[in-house]
């Protein structure tokens, strides 16, 4: 069953095939808690119940589906919308709730102890930069450069165009570059 489209996958569980919804869920259940905690909520015990009601909410929602829309826009979209949803019910300035990302764009490649302390504290830098960045450049950030997504998919989920969701990510990438660069700065000069 995992080699079928995730679209007729989807349909199979509409017309109450559940195994099918489960290959789905095993597939995206950690997408979604990697979206969700990077871009929404750090709490990891928060996005864990997040990333559940998000998938309660589409075998809720499951005859909305429209088989012509791709299933991971549709999955995404209910995502955020429910992300944004809770984020402003905590409070009105709901960015500020965002401190952090765990998703590090790190590798272990460094050999020695010094190197892999300054790749663990770009990396921390780099999270809080994230972080930093407002809600829809972070969004965008994230759902391209972590989780891979075109740019026509970021666009269906965001309900925006394909130029903004490009426009929006080289902002992001220029805001991040801005913040990043004092520390960068500051380890050259170390060495």
């Amino acid at each position: 069953m995992n080699e079928i489209k995730d679209e007729a996958l989807m349909i199979m569980f509409c017309s109450g095939k559940t195994e099918a919804f489960q290959v789905l869920f095993e597939k995206y259940r950690n997408r979604i808690f990697r979206f969700i905690y990077g871009a929404y909520e750090r709490n990891p015990s928060q996005a864990e119940d997040y990333t559940q009601e998000i998938f309660l909410r589409v075998i809720k929602n499951r005859d909305s589906f429209n088989p012509s829309m791709r299933f991971s826009t549709w999955l995404y979209t209910i995502a955020r919308n429910y992300c944004l949803n809770q984020l402003r019910a905590k409070t009105a300035n709901f960015e500020t709730q965002v401190e952090t990302i765990e998703r590090l764009m790190y590798t272990d490649a460094q050999s020695d102890v010094s190197g892999k302390m300054a790749g663990k504290e770009l990396g921390a830098h780099i999270r809080q930069s994230v972080a930093k960045l407002p809600e829809n450049l972070r969004a965008i950030f994230i759902l391209r450069e972590i989780d891979g997504l075109s740019h026509a998919g970021i666009a269906e989920i965001m309900n925006t165009t394909e130029c903004n969701v490009r426009t929006r990510l080289h902002r992001a990438k220029k805001q991040l570059q801005a913040m990043l660069l004092p520390y960068l700065e500051d380890e050259n000069e170390k060495h």
